[in-house]
């Protein structure tokens, strides 16, 4: 329901909506639903420019998928902190969360949508560290 609202520009709602589906997998212990939940207020708050606090919730979101070995959440999360942290001008850290993500390319067995996330956020976090020519390339991919 949450995506719903997402797509239909309802920003706020969808955060809400994804809360009480957290506050839900919290209760039922159900690891995977909470990542899921975590990654969705992130994105939507990327969406909204309330990049400090997507941060915040990317770290956590990477810290347990980490500690879960979701091998491929943690690489959604190494394009997302990759990202924002460009955006904020962290760019140490962007760079390596980029670099460590970027020679993983293809990123293969991942969803269609952490395919094309992966390459668009590492696009803009290239172009915000002036790495014009692969912020391109990572682009082109994007829309092979």
């Amino acid at each position: 329901l949450g995506s719903f609202y997402w797509l239909q520009g309802q920003v706020h709602e969808a955060i809400n909506l994804f809360s009480k589906g957290r506050k839900l997998a919290l209760t039922f212990n159900n690891k995977q639903y909470n990542l899921i939940s975590i990654l969705n207020i992130s994105l939507c708050k990327i969406d909204i420019l309330e990049l400090e606090e997507a941060l915040e919730l990317l770290y956590e979101y990477k810290d347990l998928a980490e500690s879960q070995n979701y091998d491929g959440l943690v690489k959604v999360s190494y394009f997302c902190l990759a990202m924002v942290n460009s955006c904020l001008g962290f760019k140490e850290k962007a760079l390596y969360f980029a670099e460590k993500v970027y020679r993983e390319l293809p990123l293969r067995y991942q969803t269609p949508w952490a395919i094309g996330y992966g390459f668009l956020f590492l696009g803009l976090a290239y172009r915000k560290l002036d790495q014009i020519e692969k912020s391109l390339h990572l682009y082109n991919q994007a829309i092979s």
